[in-house]
Order: structure tokens, then sequence, then C-alpha cells
């Protein structure tokens, strides 16, 4: 019994030895690779991590790390990975090899030579090898030394015929050659040594998508499907296809049949699908239905997350995600989403403690930079904004988004030349995105190239009929004087986005750029009517109807747009319309409530400062600005309106130049920001400063306020008569404005000063 004992309490320890084991780096490799395989790439590089910190200079975790990245599609860190791969262990062919790989994709003709060097060195270890080979050829075409690129390419294909990346590299610089009989000879030739393969033959069908032979395509796919009735890519491409035809009931049947295949990354093809089809609802079940099959799969949960999102389903989006961290803590993306979420709901803290936990965990990540550039946003921090998309471009310059976002702020700018240059270095698959396209012509029609807008219109439209094309479309044959056609190309948009301002604006110009301004009102009292609950259209009939003084029909034009839940932008309306008719305290009430429901409403703000001012309470007036620059420290408006109320009140005249000055910064070429310097410096006394503003002010915008403030400026630097002829100017062109009568009582004061003193 006593050896028993020992013999148990032996194999207890044994077992509780085995059970303490020191984790080796091997081990978080191992677990790294398993969640590689998996596709959770959070937490395979969090494995990778570990293992590089137990062993830095072994490159296989390196090189697992850039794996994932790829997969991730952030080449800028895998590139990173590989080359810290390559650094501990020059002779890792598999990362020189992968190096060369993605520097053959770029356009910089310095990265494209080091791509030659990576793929030189693996060579230099395994002479022959196809990959390397395949690199190499592409990178040397790439650089412009096409025989030398043929060559190599030739090399491996020859070397190695059933490897087929190197007939693809090859058959890829016949076309670029133009030569679509070669590149069809040798893609038919893979097919051929790929004898049992289903892979040769789909990438020959896919060759025939791609020089427009769609039946080709066809019989290649289906004979694919022949060799192996699960290949992902012919099923694809075939439902593809058969959505192009509009042969709906086979896409779909297709796309069905490719979300049951064993491989993960497909069982949302049919959710993508119905997606495409405008059918969000099916396909919000459909996502469900995978969701409810496999919790784990991120892919899935993060689509349906954003479909939630589309669809305002914020609660059933919150649910989903809180269970994933719940399970995960460290779930990247669950708490990414999350972190947008709360940034939604106006919960910036919590946002920011989701997004700072992302960071930490993965600090290289780009997404999570660009969630850090809309939080930055939404809090008013503007330089902060544009240095988060820089930071997340830089990181991952496929985030399109980012991209796109920070382009709008280039053109804001006036930077249309600089706009067009971060373009145009987007990855070549962007190019053929719509968004992408949209934001181009934006920054071509900002850049003064309208014909070659229309160029770019003429050949997307009649494959793309969608909204945003044809209300840029509309813009330029506005800009070419075609009202009909853009009239027509209004309408047609409008057709398919009845709540597209852009259209509705451009309809109505089509009008009155022809002298039928009236006709324009009909038309839109017309689609009002038809749409009673299109809140966008409502609102704009009521702008147009403000502007042209009638009120009682633009109060009930902004009522509709309420009704049609407006919301504050309505209410709005309604305050400008108070005011126009002189109603101060139905607009005071309308904006006192506005802000109680919404502290942060720069708009109802704004306004009530406005009419604070005209109220003559200007204490309630810097109040409010002061508030409005707490919300948003970089509102050009609010600083410069701030900075004239100080100024002219004669209160605070240094502190008004302060905040002109600071408006001019971020706006330097405003030309009321030049007046209110000017008019700050008038108080000051500064007297010859105040003229050089005033008169860029005027030379820019003669307006009779700024002609007024010039005025008084001539007068007092000594310039009297250059004083008395702006100030003839300005009564004749606004005697009404109160400026006029204190112009007009300093020249009086002038005079008679200058007649009561004594002639030396």
């Amino acid at each position: 019994m006593r050896c028993i004992a020992i013999f148990l309490i032996t194999l207890s320890l044994l077992g509780s030895l085995a059970c303490h084991r020191k984790v080796t780096s091997e081990d978080f490799l191992e677990r790294g690779k398993q969640y590689l395989k998996e596709k959770d790439y959070a937490r395979a590089l969090i494995e990778f991590r570990n293992a590089t910190k137990l062993k830095p200079k072994s490159p296989e975790a390196y090189f697992q790390s850039a794996l994932a990245y790829i997969e991730m599609r952030d080449a800028n860190a895998a590139v990173a990975f590989l080359m810290r791969a390559v650094e501990v262990d020059p002779k890792h062919t598999a990362s020189q090899v992968k190096l060369a790989e993605l520097m053959s994709g770029s356009k910089d003709r310095e990265v494209l030579r080091e791509g030659v060097e990576h793929a030189k060195a693996a060579l230099q270890i395994i002479p022959n090898d196809p990959d390397a080979l395949n690199a190499l050829g592409l990178t040397e075409f790439q650089l412009g030394n096409h025989d030398v690129g043929l060559r190599y390419l030739e090399q491996a294909n020859k070397v190695y015929p059933e490897h087929l990346k190197s007939s693809v590299s090859l058959a890829a610089v016949f076309l670029a050659k133009k030569d679509l009989a070669g590149a069809e000879r040798i893609l038919k030739e893979a097919a051929e040594k790929q004898a049992g393969s289903a892979d040769g033959v789909a990438t020959l069908g896919r060759f025939y998508v791609h020089i427009g032979k769609k039946e080709e395509a066809q019989k290649q796919f289906r004979r694919a499907i022949e060799i192996d009735p699960g290949h992902a890519i012919a099923l694809l491409n075939l439902a593809a296809l058969a959505s192009v035809d509009g042969r709906d009931a086979e896409a779909a049947s297709l796309y069905g049949r490719i979300s049951k295949l064993p491989d993960k990354d497909y069982r949302q093809a049919y959710a993508i699908y119905l997606i495409q089809k405008r059918r969000q609802g099916d396909a919000i079940r459909e996502l469900e239905r995978l969701e409810k099959t496999d919790p784990t799969d991120r892919t899935v949960r993060t689509l349906l997350v954003t479909l939630y999102m589309a669809a305002n389903r914020l609660p059933d989006a919150e649910k989903l995600l809180a269970a994933a961290i719940q399970r995960n803590s460290k779930d990247t993306e669950a708490l990414l989403q999350r972190s947008e979420i709360h940034l939604r709901a106006g919960r910036g803290s919590e946002a920011q403690a989701d997004l700072a936990e992302v960071l930490r965990v993965r600090p290289e990540s780009g997404e999570a930079h660009y969630v850090a550039a809309k939080l930055a946003r939404a809090g008013g921090f503007t330089k902060n904004y544009e240095q988060e998309l820089g930071e997340a471009l830089r990181l991952n310059r496929n985030l399109l988004g980012a991209r796109l976002e920070s382009v709008t702020l280039l053109l804001a700018q006036g930077r249309s030349k600089t706009a067009l240059e971060l373009l145009d270095q987007a990855p070549s698959a962007q190019k053929e995105q719509l968004p992408w396209i949209l934001t181009r012509n934006a920054a071509l029609l900002a850049a003064g190239k309208v014909a070659e807008v229309r160029k770019i219109l003429d050949q997307v439209l009649p494959v793309h009929q969608t909204a945003a094309l044809l209300q840029q479309d509309s813009t330029v044959r506005l800009i070419q004087k075609d009202y009909l056609r853009a009239r027509t190309s209004a309408e047609e948009a409008l057709r398919l986005d009845p709540e597209s301002v852009p259209a509705i604006d451009h309809l109505f110009r089509s009008y009155a750029y022809q002298g039928k301004a009236e006709d324009g009102i009909n038309r839109l009292r017309q689609l009002a009517a038809q749409q009673p609950k299109s809140a966008g259209l409502q609102m704009f009939l009521g702008r147009v109807l403000l502007a042209t003084r009638r009120y009682d029909e633009a109060r009930r034009a902004f009522q509709a747009a309420l009704g049609a839940k407006g919301g504050a932008e309505a209410s709005i309306g309604l305050v400008q319309v108070d005011l126009a008719e002189g109603k101060n305290d139905g607009a005071r009430q309308i904006l006192e409530q506005l802000i109680r429901s919404d502290d942060r409403n720069v708009a109802a703000r704004m306004l009530l400062a406005q009419l604070h001012y005209k109220s003559g309470r200007l204490d309630d007036t810097v109040a409010q600005y002061r508030k409005i620059l707490d919300i948003d420290q970089r509102n050009v408006r609010s600083l410069n309106n701030l900075a004239y109320v100080l100024a002219d009140s004669g209160r605070a005249p240094d502190e008004a130049l302060q905040y002109a000055q600071q408006a001019k910064e971020l706006a330097p070429h405003d030309v009321g920001v030049e007046d209110t310097i000017g008019w700050a410096f008038y108080r000051k006394g500064i007297y010859p400063t105040a003229v050089r503003h005033l008169e860029k002010a005027v030379q820019t915008r003669p307006t009779a306020l700024y002609r007024y403030h010039l005025a008084m400026a001539y007068m007092r630097a000594g310039t009297g008569n250059r004083g008395r002829a702006m100030l003839d100017v300005a009564l004749r062109e606004d005697p009404s404005l109160p400026e006029a009568k204190t112009a007009q009582d300093l020249l009086a004061q002038l005079s008679r000063e200058d007649s009561g003193r004594v002639p030396r």
C-alpha cells in the first residue's frame, strides 16, 4: 500500500510539473498560427508578440505577424515586420520573397529597387525559387526593365510549369503589352499543365471576364466546377456574371451555395449579394442566422454590426458587441465598433475608453487611428482630426474612408492639387470604386478641370446610374450652361434618391440660370406636394421661399420638414422666418429650447448670439460666442464675430485683435476676418495699419459696411478727402446702416476741429 501511495504521489507530482511547464516561444508561435488559420488576427498578433519577447532573434514570429497584417490589408505594417524578420535573419527566404512581392506593387522606384534586392537575396539562398523569380520578374518589369523582367518570369514558368502564379504574372505582362493572344496562350497552357486542378481553368475564365468574353468565361467556370464542385472562385465569378446579366434567381442560388462552403471566408457571400441588391432586411436576417451558428466568426459579426448601425439599430449592435467583449476583453474589432457606436450616441468618454484599449493592444492599427480622427472631429478638435487621419493613412494606406475625408479637408482649404495627389496614391483596386471616383471628380472640379470630369462621367454613367454620379453630371452641365440636360440629370437623381439636397439644388438652378426662377419654385412645390415626408425637399423649398420673402409659405414648408423629422435644422428654419418678420421673442424661445435639448448646438447658439447683438445685449452676445468656442475652438465665424463685437463696442480691442488673428490663421483669405482685424486696429487707434487691412477688405468685397469702416480709418489717418469720397460711395450704396450715422458724425466732428484750428 505504501508503494502504491508513493507511486500515486509521484504521478501527481509529475502531472503537476507537466501542468506548470514553462511556456516557450514555440508555444506562443503555434497558438498564433492556429489563430491565424482561424482568421482571428488580433489574438494571433498577441501570440506572435509574446513569441518575439521570448525569442527576439527568431524571424518566424515576425514573418507570421506580417502574414496576419497582409490578411488585414495593412501592407505598411506587414512590410515593417518582414523587414524586422530579414534584419534578424537575412537568410529567411520566405520573408525576403514576401517583401519582394509586396514591393513589386509600388510606384516608387526606390521601393522597387529594394524589392529587386530582396528577391535576389532569396535566389542566392534557393536558386530558381519560383516565388522569388516571379517577384523579381514583376519588379524589374515595373522598373521599366521589360526584357529582364520577362526573362525571369519565363524562367519561372519553364522551371516550374505547374506554378500558376508565374503563369498569371507572365500573362499579365503580355496583357500590359496588349498581346491578348499571347496572354491567352500562356493561361491555356497553364490550365492544361494543371490537369485535374480547377485553379488553372478558373484563372483562364477570369482572363476572359477581363477581356469581355463573358460566354467563354462562363464555359471555363462551369468546367472548373465539374472538376471541383466546391471551387469558390469559379462559383463566385459565375454568380457575379448571373447578377450582372439580371439572372437574379440563378445568382441567388449560386451565392447561397457559396455561403455553405467549408471555408469561413465565404460564409457571408449570400448576405453581401443581398446588400448589393439593397435587400438590407434580408441581409440582416441571413447574417443573424450565421452569427447564431458560429458566434466566434468575427467577419460575420462585424458585417452584421455594420448593417445594424446603418439601419440605426444601435441597441442590437451594442448587445452583440457586449457579448463578444465579454467572451474576449481584447477583441479589438468589437471594441472599435463599440467605440463608434458610443461616438454616434454622443458618449465621448466611453468611446475614448474603448479606443484606448484598442491602441494599447494594437498601437499600429490604422483603423483605430481613423476612429480617433472621428472622435477628434466630433469634439471639434480640427487639428487633431487632421493629424489622426494622416496617421491612419500612414499606418494603413488601404483605409479609403480616411483618404476621402483627408481629401475633403484639403478641398475645404482650397488645396485641390494636393487633394488629387493624395487620391492618386490610393491602391489600384480602390480607383475602381465609386466613392473614389466621385471624390476625385469633386477634386477635379475644384481644380477647374471640367472637361476631364465630363469624360469620366461619360465612361462611368452608362455602367453605374447612381444618384451621386447623376448629381455630378448635373453640376458639369450647369457649368457648361446645358441647362435642359442638367435638369434631366437632376430629376433622374431625385427619382433614385428623393432626399438628395444637391439634386434639388441643381434642379432649381437649372431654372434660375435660365431666368425662370418662378418655374423652378413651382417645380419644387410640385415635388414637395408629391413627397410631403421628404424633410430635405421641404427644407430646401422653405429656404428658397424665405429668400424670396414669402414668409407664410416658408413657415409652412419648415413646419412640414419638422413633421417629417427634419429635427433641429427645421426649427432653425422657423427661427429664420421669425427673425425675418421681426418676431424676435418667438425666435428666442425656439433657440433657447433647442439649446436646452442640445447644449452643443452651435447653429442655435450662433443665431441666439446674433439676436442678442441686434437687441443690444452685448454681454449675452459675448457669452454665447465664448460658449461656441468652448465647443469648437476653431470655429472661424464665432472667432471673427466675437472679435468684431469686442472691437466695435470699444470694450477690449486688444482681446478682439487676438481673436481676429486666430481666425486669420484658420481662414487666411476670409475677407470678413480682414475687415475685423482692420476695425480692431482702428479701435486701438493704430490708423495706418487699420487702413492697410480695410483697403484689402474693400478691394476684395466692396460692401457698404466695409466702405464705412475704411472711410472712418481714412479720416482718422489724416486723409480726409479719401475718407469723404469713400463715405459718399457707401452712403449711395446703403444709407440705412448704423455705421452711416457714425461715419457722418465723425466727418462733422473732424470738420469742426479743422475749422476751429488757428492757422499759423
